[in-house]
């Protein structure tokens, strides 16, 4: 235990510390504002200013077709003329392409065939109908020999009527060897050249991909779990590309994707964790000038919130720091206050102030009062 002189010098020697550096405090702050008024200030000043502040969440997406259609061949066949190439513009009902329709029509006169049969067949069965109907009212033959031959009618008719589909097939078959276009709009994709042999037996393969409006496009922008709270349909969107970084397109947030999530009991067993959900943000372009292509990578801001005509100050302005006695009044901040260092207007003397602040966008921070357009403000400290 240290002797009660000690401790009494101990204390007095700490108290005469803290009253010293008070003082030195005090002193510097008074330096500075002196040093201030004398015309050397000591400190880097800016000019509040009116202006926008827009808080954003940051993607990068990818700009396609808002609609696009994929043309499919429904028959096999050797491909013999191609009518469409890459870029083409094709209205709905152009021929794109042609498939040997040799092994159709040779389908068709066989099914053709068939059919002459099968009418011929009816014909003869109808006949014994119609003459054993008559022989029955006269009793001349039983009523199991009529219903033979009335099953016998209705046997034909089934088989004429397959026989008849059986064309109808074939004949639309023989159509789809020539392959038109659905709709209107450009040819982006082809994947057929003459002498190439289709098959479509297992899976209808694409020929060709057509987007069917290049004056409207969409951005498809992936966000992570905590961004995609802040995002909503019609949410104004700005964004950029790298050819043209001059300019700055603009569009809207159209629709949020809801990823597919694997069931519990298969996510269970698994051993690794599971990867980061991402979310689909779909962002509707105007595309007018048709200056944006399909393919092209964008940088996006979507604007989840905004001051428009509002006052504007640097960051920096409110971590100024300066070595200055702490005033009472600022331990009663309250949200969305701050303190900044404005010069006086007759002086250039920086004295504190508490502002109600707003959005920031990592740069600036708009100013909703405190802070007038034109006012001095203090940002760093020599």
């Amino acid at each position: 235990m240290k002797p009660p002189g000690r401790l009494k010098l101990l204390g007095g020697c700490l108290a005469g510390g803290i009253v010293l550096s008070s003082v030195l405090h005090l002193s510097t702050w008074k330096d500075r504002q002196a040093g201030a008024s004398s015309g050397n200030p000591n400190f880097t000043m800016t000019t509040a200013k009116r202006g926008e502040i827009f808080r954003s969440v940051l993607a990068t997406g990818r700009l396609i077709p808002w609609e696009t259609v994929e043309v499919s061949s429904q028959v096999s066949g050797l491909v013999t003329a191609v009518f469409a190439d890459f870029n083409s513009i094709v209205r709905k009902g152009d021929l794109l392409a042609e498939i040997d329709p040799s092994t159709f029509q040779q389908k068709l006169r066989q099914a053709a065939a068939d059919l002459s049969a099968a009418q011929a067949n009816h014909k003869v069965v109808h006949l014994d109908v119609v003459r054993q109907a008559e022989l029955l009212k006269r009793g001349l033959v039983t009523q199991q020999e009529y219903d033979h031959i009335n099953a016998e009618l209705q046997q034909v008719t089934a088989i004429l009527l397959s026989r008849e589909a059986a064309v109808e097939n074939v004949k639309l078959d023989l159509k789809r060897c020539l392959i038109v276009s659905p709709a209107d709009g450009v040819v982006l994709y082809k994947a057929i050249e003459v002498g190439r042999t289709i098959a479509a037996s297992m899976t209808a393969p694409t020929l060709f991909v057509i987007a069917q409006d290049l004056r409207k496009m969409k951005i498809l922008a992936p966000l992570n779990e905590v961004d995609v709270w802040h995002v909503k349909p019609d949410q104004e969107v700005r964004f950029s590309i790298e050819a043209i970084r001059s300019r700055e397109f603009a569009g809207k947030v159209f629709q949020i994707r809801n990823p597919y999530v694997l069931a519990e009991n298969k996510t269970a067993v698994s051993s690794t964790p599971p990867p980061a959900v991402t979310f689909e943000c779909v962002i509707e372009v105007d595309n007018d000038d048709l200056t944006l292509r399909p393919g092209i990578s964008a940088i996006v801001s979507i604007i989840i919130a905004s001051e428009i005509s509002t006052i504007c100050i640097p960051n920096s302005a409110l971590t100024v720091r300066p070595m200055v006695p702490a005033l009472p009044e600022f331990k009663k901040l309250q949200t969305g206050e701050a303190v900044i260092y404005k010069l006086q207007k007759h002086s250039n003397i920086p004295i504190p102030t508490i502002i109600s602040i707003g959005i920031s966008d990592g740069i600036n921070t708009a100013v909703r009062k405190g802070v007038g357009e034109g006012d001095s403000i203090v940002i760093s400290w020599k």
